[in-house]
């Protein structure tokens, strides 16, 4: 009896051990329009969620999202004043918006505040 026992403690471990919850930012990235006509100029709308339900990690000040736009010949003439946040724990004030090294990019980083975004 001793024996079955400590068999049933260990196997009972490693079922607990192989569960862990992933608590990581999924972040996904979608745009609209995705396609634009060359020669022509278009607003875009870029949006970031977490695909996460169970992550409990936050953005942390300094975390910066970089994107990249395939434009061609093209160029990312103007941006916005702010960002729009649609989140309980996150505001558009956590968020700078700017011109990244090319003509293509645009930088959205937090410059200094702490927030639990782990559903938003």
């Amino acid at each position: 009896m001793r024996a079955y026992s400590i068999t049933l403690a260990c196997a009972m471990c490693g079922v607990i051990y192989g569960q862990a919850v992933d608590s990581s930012i999924r972040a996904a990235v979608s745009l609209a329009p995705n396609l634009s006509i060359p020669g022509t100029t278009s607003g875009v709308l870029v949006t970031i969620t977490n695909q996460n339900p169970s992550s409990s990690q936050q953005l942390q000040p300094g975390d910066v999202f970089r994107f990249q736009f395939d434009l061609d010949d093209g160029l990312v003439q103007s941006l916005p004043a702010a960002v729009t946040v649609n989140s309980s724990t996150l505001s558009p004030a956590f968020f700078v918006i700017g011109q990244g090294a090319g003509p293509n990019e645009i930088v959205d980083g937090r410059p200094g505040h702490s927030s639990d975004q782990s559903h938003d």
